[in-house]
């Protein structure tokens, strides 16, 4: 009956700090997680300023490369830095758009 118990206990402390450990991305900090992905609150995810850059409201059609271009450049310097250094920490689904902003000068 003891070991019964013991083993159930076990179990549910095995199974209380593994749920723990699931919410450990969301304690990070930067702008990306620890998978790539992009955060919820980053500049890549930022609908308002990521929309000149796409050519529909779900942000799957980049526009052409000169429109991205005129659009990265009418960013305030500090938005330009802050994009540039989420695409360096970032992969899919931005992938595409950031290896395009690294042809920008």
């Amino acid at each position: 009956m003891n070991f019964k118990k013991i083993a159930l206990a076990a179990a549910a402390v095995t199974m209380l700090s593994g749920a723990a450990m699931a919410q450990d991305k969301s304690l990070a900090t930067g702008s990306t997680a620890t998978d790539g992905m992009p955060r919820p609150g980053s500049l890549l995810e930022n609908k308002e300023k990521m929309a000149p850059f796409y050519t529909d409201e779900t942000m799957g059609t980049l526009r052409s490369t000169d429109e991205m271009k005129s659009a990265f450049q009418a960013m305030s310097p500090d938005d330009q830095k802050m994009l540039r250094e989420e695409c360096q920490n970032v992969t899919s689904p931005r992938d595409t758009f950031c290896q395009g902003l690294s042809t920008f000068e």
